[in-house]
């Protein structure tokens, strides 16, 4: 036999019975797994697949984020992931509005009951979420109340978070607001300047200041003349 000889005929069927093995005992892995699953369905169990995404900047936190999720999900006993696949990182976007990178990842799971699947939604946010079994699902109206008042509570949590933020906003813009006023009074302190001077000064675009200014004008701080901005100076007061 030359050097390439594929071997005996004897250690043809050795390797033939290894291989038959293995795909057997991988065979019987998988109905195993298919049988645990069903116990634990048959014990209340709900057979989930989901999406998750993640959008952002830069690229490597969307990806860590990506991860993050997914482990997350994985050591939380609610739940147990049977499967995770991970989507190539996608970029979109140009360079006047800037880019952004998307990820997503694919996981099946088993949900404990239908409380922590509904935590699973309002916890991850998934893109997209499907029941895989069982395929109907009984419900009682205590299910129902402890569902309904479990979603009120956390959309009345979600309304409290978002009127904060609309107050920290509006404070910040009345904030941003009064320090651009005085940048503009203080650009102007010393000598008139253009619009376009005072927009050099205060680094924000002539458009922008325009509003600013005009409000500055007509509430009797600045006076503007053949184009040019500058402090109303306050008259004294005549003695008697």
């Amino acid at each position: 036999m030359g050097l390439f000889g594929f071997g005996s005929k004897k250690d043809n069927k050795n390797n033939k019975k290894s291989k038959e093995g293995k795909s057997s005992k991988h065979s019987s892995k998988k109905e195993e797994d298919k049988l645990d699953i069903e116990d634990k369905i048959s014990e209340g169990k709900i057979l989930v697949r989901a999406i998750i995404e993640v959008l952002g900047i830069p690229k490597e936190h969307v990806i860590e984020s990506i991860h993050s999720y997914v482990d997350n999900i994985s050591n939380d006993s609610k739940f147990k992931l049977l499967k995770r696949d991970f989507s190539d990182v996608k970029e979109f976007g140009d360079k006047k509005h800037g880019k952004l990178f998307s990820i997503f990842a694919e996981i099946e799971f088993l949900a404990k009951n239908k409380a922590a699947l509904m935590d699973f939604c309002f916890e991850y946010m998934p893109s997209s979420l499907e029941i895989i079994e069982p395929e109907r699902m009984m419900l009682s109206a205590n299910d129902l109340n402890a569902l309904f008042n479990d979603m009120q509570a956390r959309l009345h949590e979600m309304d409290k978070i978002v009127k904060s933020l609309r107050i920290e906003n509006s404070n910040i813009e009345i904030n941003a607001a009064a320090l651009l006023r005085n940048l503009i009074m203080n650009g102007i302190a010393e000598k008139s300047k253009t619009l376009k001077e005072i927009s050099d000064y205060v680094g924000i675009s002539e458009e922008q200041l325009k509003p600013f200014i005009a409000q500055r004008i007509k509430e009797g701080f600045i006076d503007e003349k053949d184009g040019l901005y500058s402090l109303k100076r306050k008259k004294a007061a005549k003695g008697k």
